[in-house]
């Protein structure tokens, strides 16, 4: 069965007309009266031709919301497993100190207890402050996951059961909501968020003297060397995925791939050395 067309509202200047028409220059429906009386001389076309654009635009934008969708769940997927990262990483590093501050107790218990108690509190004050870093960095992106979502969804119900008159009530708002969100950068939320899951005990490795230290609580990234490669791939566009090449190395969960550029921030300032080898010339067929 097919389903008839929702009859168009009249025009509130003349009950006795349909607001068939879309006057361009006041962005409002008229009737065919409103051209000769109200809305001469102005440009106007069809209201379904104005609709159809509205639902274009809405739909152009509703094809970018998609994918967005999905890199936002990912990076909520990423954080909560490097908030599970530094949580195991905060575990490990108290352990290490414990069993350090045993073996040394014997000869210092005092000193030891003291600078025990220091580096806990230490490692506790990272593990509370990273703790909240995570949890905005996670609210804010199942909150974005949520308004796109939202978003997307309004769109897509007012596109596929809206009037045309409705479409156009609503087009300019549903236009400006889905760039807004769309327009959020990803890197702004996540890039850091790897580095702050880092936490580890440093051990001092001096001889013991009546001044000694257990070691430091190190809340860097424990980032040392990088080595970013072509990600297998050869030509002008350059890679679509980081697939598992950085896993196990220092840079892993650094690098952000957009559009075939990789992006990475050194994690820890310092002085450091960097190699760059350009890509091979070409090779003609005629020499």
């Amino acid at each position: 069965a097919k389903v008839k067309p929702r009859p168009l509202p009249p025009c509130r200047a003349h009950a006795q007309e349909t607001l068939k028409l879309f006057c361009v220059d006041c962005s409002e429906a008229i009737c065919q009266l409103c051209t000769v009386l109200s809305h001469k001389d102005y440009k106007y076309e069809d209201f379904t031709d104005t609709a159809g654009k509205a639902k274009g635009a809405i739909n152009a934008l509703l094809a970018e919301a998609a994918p967005k969708i999905g890199d936002l769940k990912t990076a909520d997927q990423q954080a909560h497993d490097q908030k599970a990262n530094l949580d195991k990483n905060v575990a490990e590093t108290v352990d290490k100190i414990k069993r350090k501050a045993e073996k040394t107790r014997r000869q210092f218990i005092a000193l030891v207890n003291q600078q025990e108690s220091e580096l806990l509190d230490h490692v506790n004050t990272v593990s509370k402050t990273r703790a909240k870093e995570f949890s905005v960095a996670i609210e804010e992106i199942e909150t974005a996951t949520v308004a796109l979502e939202s978003a997307a969804e309004f769109g897509r119900n007012i596109v596929e059961h809206g009037s045309e008159f409705e479409i156009m009530a609503v087009s300019g708002e549903v236009n400006d909501r889905l760039n807004k969100l769309l327009q959020m950068e990803l890197a702004d939320i996540s890039m850091e968020l790897p580095a702050k899951a880092f936490v580890a005990f440093e051990d001092n490795k001096t001889s013991a003297t009546i001044t000694f230290r257990l070691g430091e609580v190190r809340a860097g990234s424990g980032f040392h060397t990088a080595r970013l490669t072509t990600l297998g791939t050869t030509g002008r566009l350059g890679p679509t995925s980081l697939g598992t090449h950085y896993r196990g190395q220092d840079h892993e969960g650094l690098v952000q791939l957009k559009d075939g550029i990789q992006y990475f921030t050194v994690p820890d300032t310092g002085q450091y050395r960097i190699e760059a080898a350009g890509a091979a010339a070409g090779w003609g067929s005629t020499g």
